[in-house]
């Protein structure tokens, strides 16, 4: 992440819950930790997973990838702005 200074990342995965991101974008269960499933672009293919509160992270079944909540962003394609540089005039 060439340019955005280490202590942003830092604080970024300090204060951001995947959990609370996760609840606007899949339809969470609380079964035996927390499940999300949701029908992408409203097809019958359907993108899974499984969040660690405790840890910030996740996993994702159809993909085999996972990470932290930066990672989580990338991955799901969630619309927000983490950082921004100023634009050369």
């Amino acid at each position: 992440m060439a340019g955005i200074p280490r202590n942003l990342i830092d604080e970024v995965k300090t204060h951001v819950s995947i959990l609370d991101l996760a609840k606007d974008y899949f339809t969470l269960t609380n079964e035996r930790g927390y499940l999300g499933i949701k029908d992408v672009n409203g097809s019958s293919d359907y993108s899974s997973l499984k969040i660690y509160p405790e840890t910030n992270t996740y996993v994702r079944f159809s993909g085999k990838g996972g990470g932290d909540v930066i990672q989580f962003v990338r991955d799901t394609h969630i619309d927000c702005l983490l950082y921004t540089s100023p634009s050369p005039r």
